[in-house]
């Protein structure tokens, strides 16, 4: 990925401007694919260079006679915890999914839009797709690992690309 942002000045401090701008580079610089089935909504390549939204999440929604749409803060979010989750640390999913949030979060608000408000439509969104009885177009080269960390096992049978099942059913050593 290659950034064009510049450091200005006073650019430690925390700005919506700056978060903004960090969106607009992520977003620059990632195209999110929406031709796949995602149990998770969203989710990233092993390798971390391909990102996904599921096929059937809406562009956005409107609030207070405003568009918002999802992709900017939905990917930021996907950045932030592939990053975190690949580092030498050995970050676990679900603590790389909390940080994620937070920025996620940071995000919806520096763009205005209230917290409850994003969170309550995006809840609903992540029920419908989550309950799908079989996730027949999954991405093949989806990183499992957020579902194998959850211990998801239900979800990781459901999941196939072209017929053939994404997990191998292993679970991973502890």
């Amino acid at each position: 990925m290659s950034f064009r942002f510049r450091p200005k000045d006073n650019d430690w401090l925390m700005s919506d401007k700056i978060l903004d701008e960090a969106d607009r580079e992520i977003l620059a610089n990632v195209k999110p694919s929406s031709k796949f089935d995602v149990p998770y909504v969203a989710g990233y390549s092993r390798d971390g260079k391909k990102f996904y939204i599921d096929h059937k999440l809406p562009k956005g929604f409107e609030h207070g006679g405003r568009a918002f749409v999802v992709a900017t803060t939905l990917i930021l979010h996907e950045v932030v915890e592939k990053a975190i989750e690949d580092e030498e640390a050995g970050i676990p999913y679900q603590l790389a999914h909390q940080i994620a949030l937070r920025a996620e979060r940071a995000a919806v608000e520096a763009a205005k839009m209230p917290w409850e408000i994003y969170n309550r439509w995006f809840d609903k969104q992540v029920s419908e797709i989550g309950s799908r009885d079989t996730y027949d177009n999954c991405p093949p080269d989806l990183d499992l690992q957020p579902y194998l960390d959850e211990h998801d096992w239900a979800t990781l049978k459901k999941m196939y690309h072209n017929g053939k099942p994404l997990w191998d059913g292993k679970k991973p050593a502890k």
